[in-house]
C-alpha cells in the first residue's frame, strides 16, 4: 500500500485542514524551523505507533489547558480541542482507495487508525531522525556507550521472535512482569511455640521464593533463552553492520562490535532484582581496540557508526506481505552538520537499497530537512525522476504575538516544481478554474521556456560530470543557495 494523500486538523503547526497530495511517490520536504516539517513528521509517527493496542495515544489529544492530562498534548494551541483530524488515505495494490483516521468520531467512510493493516504498517515502518543517531554516543568521558536503551525503545518493538510470534518488547516484558511477580509473593509463618492468646501475635510474613526455588531457577531459565535469542540476532547483523560502514568510511579501518553484559546477581539470598543489561559499543581502529569510540571519534564518523547500527537494525524488521502493510521510512534532518562527501555517500546507500532485494525495496520515502543546499542537491540527485518523487517547500506564515486564535495561520505549503515541468508550463501556458471563469496563471513564453530547458541541461551536465556530486558546492547556483545569497 502507498499513502496518496495526508489530511492534517489542529495538530501542532497546523490549526486548519492541510491537505498534502502525495500521490503514491516518495517525498522531499524542505523547511526551516517553525515551518511545519517536523509536525508532518510527528504526525506520521503519532498515528502509526497509535496502532497499538492500548490508549497512550490518547495523551497527545487532550486539550494543553488541562494542566494534570494536557502536558503531552500535540494539538495546535490555538485550535478547537474537540475537533482534530489525521487521515491517511492509502491505495491497495487492487487500485481502492482506503482511509485510516485519527478523530473523535470516526468518519462512516473512513477505517481506524487501530485497523490492522495501521498495526502491521507501523512494524514494518520507520522514523530515523538525527537526535536518534546523537544518543549512540552521546555519554560522558567518563561512561561506557551503553546503547541497551535504544534497543529496548527503538528496537524491541519491532524485533518479531519467529518460535514465539510476538516482538521482543513483549516478549521481555513478559518475563519481567512474571520475575517481579514471583519475588513478591510471601506467605504466613506461624510460630507455634509462642504463648499468647490471640495466635496472630505470633504470625509473620516471609518471601515464598529463595534463589534456590524451583520456581526462581524456571524464571532465570526463561532469562537466559531471551538473552541467547537477543545475542542470536545481534550476530545475525553483526556482519551487515560493518560492511555498512564500509560504504560510508570507505577508505578507514574502523569495524565496530557490541559487548553485551549481564550483571550478576549478589543480592540476597530472598531479595530478588531485576538486573538491568548493558550493551556497550566497541570499535577496533586498525585492529586495536578504541577503550571510548564517543571520545575519540569526531562527528562524521559517530554518525557514520549509528547509522551502521540502525540501518542493519532496520533489515531485521518485519516488512509485511501483501497490500494489507505500508512500508514507510521517515528521515527527518538525518544529515545534520556533516560534509556532503558523506551525505552523498548515505544518498547512494539508499538509492541501491530501492532496488530490487535491498533493505528499502517497495518502501515509500520521505525526506526532511532544514537545509535549502542540501534540498537542491537531492532534487537533482535521489529525487531527480518526477514519476516517483515529489518536493514540498514549507514557509512559517505568522507574525508574533499572536492575540487572537483566529488570527493564527498554518504554514505556507508549496509543492516544488523540477525545471522541464516549470519549461513546460511556459510552452503550453498555465490555466486555473476558479469556477466562474478560468484565470490565466501563466502566459506562454517560448523565452522562458528555453531559459528553464537550458537550466535543466545545465543540470544535467552537472550530474554527468560529476555523478557523485563530490564537487556539487563549485556550482555556483548551489553556493549561493548553501550560504543564503539571492
Amino acid at each position: 500500500m502507498y499513502i496518496q494523500r495526508i489530511r492534517l486538523k489542529n495538530f501542532k503547526a497546523f490549526k486548519d485542514e492541510e491537505v498534502f497530495d502525495v500521490d503514491g511517490k516518495h517525498l522531499l520536504i524542505c523547511g526551516n524551523n517553525g515551518s511545519g516539517k517536523s509536525s508532518l513528521h510527528y504526525a506520521l509517527h503519532v498515528f502509526f505507533q497509535s496502532s497499538k493496542k492500548g490508549e497512550t495515544y490518547k495523551k497527545y489529544f487532550i486539550d494543553s489547558k488541562d494542566k494534570i492530562f494536557g502536558t503531552e498534548s500535540l494539538l495546535n494551541i490555538y485550535g478547537d480541542p474537540n475537533d482534530y483530524l489525521i487521515e491517511l488515505s492509502v491505495k491497495q495494490d487492487d487500485k481502492k482507495i482506503i482511509k485510516y483516521q485519527i478523530r473523535p468520531t470516526i468518519d462512516v467512510d473512513a477505517e481506524s487508525h487501530q485497523h490492522q493493516n495501521i498495526v502491521n504498517s507501523d512494524y514494518a515502518s520507520d522514523f530515523i531522525c538525527h537526535r536518534l543517531l546523537v544518543n549512540f554516543y552521546n555519554f560522558r568521558n567518563s561512561e561506557d556507550a551503553n546503547i541497551w536503551s535504544i534497543f529496548e525503545k527503538e528496537i524491541f518493538p519491532y524485533w518479531i521472535d519467529d518460535v514465539k510470534g510476538i516482538t521482543f518488547e513483549q516478549w521481555l516484558n513478559e518475563i519481567k512482569t512474571e520475575f517481579n511477580q514471583l519475588s513478591q509473593e510471601t506467605e504466613v509463618i506461624v510460630d507455634d511455640s509462642a504463648i499468647a492468646e490471640d495466635k496472630r501475635l505470633s504470625q509473620k510474613r516471609k518471601k515464598k521464593f529463595n534463589k534456590e526455588s524451583p520456581e526462581y531457577k524456571v524464571i532465570q531459565d526463561k532469562i537466559k533463552d531471551f538473552n541467547n535469542k537477543f545475542w542470536a540476532f545481534y550476530n545475525s547483523i553483526k556482519e551487515r553492520i560493518n560492511e555498512i560502514l564500509s560504504h560510508f568510511l570507505t577508505d578507514e579501518k574502523i569495524e565496530v562490535d557490541l559487548d553485551y553484559r549481564v550483571p550478576l546477581d549478589t543480592n540476597q539470598i530472598y531479595e530478588w532484582q531485576w538486573n538491568i543489561p548493558e550493551l556497550i559499543i566497541k570499535v577496533k581502529n586498525n585492529g586495536e581496540f578504541i577503550q571510548k569510540p564517543h571520545v575519540f571519534l569526531n562527528e562524521a564518523r559517530l554518525t557514520a557508526l549509528a547509522l551502521s547500527i540502525r540501518l542493519a537494525m532496520f533489515d531485521k524488521k518485519f516488512k509485511g506481505t501483501g497490500s494489507d502493510v505500508i512500508k514507510l521510512l521517515v528521515m527527518d534532518d538525518l544529515l545534520i552538520s556533516l560534509d556532503m562527501d558523506f551525505r552523498m555517500k548515505l544518498i547512494n546507500y539508499i538509492q541501491e537499497q530501492q532496488n530490487v532485494g535491498g533493505s528499502f525495496e517497495g518502501y515509500q520515502i520521505f525526506i526532511l530537512t532544514h537545509d535549502k543546499g542540501l534540498f537542491e542537491v537531492l532534487k537533482n540527485t535521489l529525487a531527480k525522476d518526477v514519476k516517483q518523487w515529489k518536493w514540498f517547500e514549507f514557509f512559517e506564515n505568522n507574525k508574533y504575538p499572536i492575540v487572537r486564535s483566529e488570527d493564527y495561520k498554518n504554514p505556507i505549503i508549496l509543492e516544488d516544481k523540477s525545471l522541464l515541468e516549470i519549461a513546460e508550463e511556459y510552452l503550453n501556458g498555465v490555466k486555473k478554474n476558479d469556477g466562474s471563469k478560468r484565470i490565466i496563471v501563466k502566459e506562454k513564453s517560448y523565452e522562458l521556456c528555453a531559459l528553464f530547458l537550458r537550466k535543466q541541461v545545465e543540470q544535467i551536465l552537472k550530474c554527468f560530470f560529476d555523478p557523485e556530486c563530490k564537487d556539487i558546492f563549485r556550482f555556483k547556483i548551489l553556493e549561493n543557495l548553501s550560504r543564503g545569497l539571492s
